[in-house]
């Protein structure tokens, strides 16, 4: 696919295999291709970019809403509500474990 890539030359002396999305195929990766269209249309198509610099604070904006927007994937709550949910039930579950009286062989690991 590649020619004359260094990331592509670096990956094959390495044995590394490279798998790309096809051109047009946006349900390959939907969730970034998803993602990515919500970016283009509520920010950059909204405005006129003359220097890379402008970008900087209209992308932090933009990330800092969407992580406190709600989302329908995760139950109607924004990515921030659920990554809190996520650990409040991790710790949790540990808490139950060593209540249980759950030992570990740390010698048998």
């Amino acid at each position: 696919m590649f020619k004359n890539n260094p990331v592509a030359d670096y990956c094959s002396r390495n044995n590394i295999f490279l798998k790309f999305i096809n051109p047009g195929s946006p349900w390959e990766n939907g969730f970034a291709e998803r993602d990515m269209r919500t970016l283009k249309e509520e920010c950059l198509n909204l405005i006129w970019i003359n220097d890379l610099t402008e970008i900087q604070p209209i992308l932090d904006n933009f990330k800092q809403e969407s992580n406190f927007r709600p989302n329908m994937t995760f139950g109607y709550m924004s990515p921030y509500e659920k990554r809190a949910e996520y650990l409040r039930e991790k710790i949790k579950s540990e808490k139950n474990l060593l209540s249980d009286g759950v030992q570990f062989n740390v010698a048998a690991v």
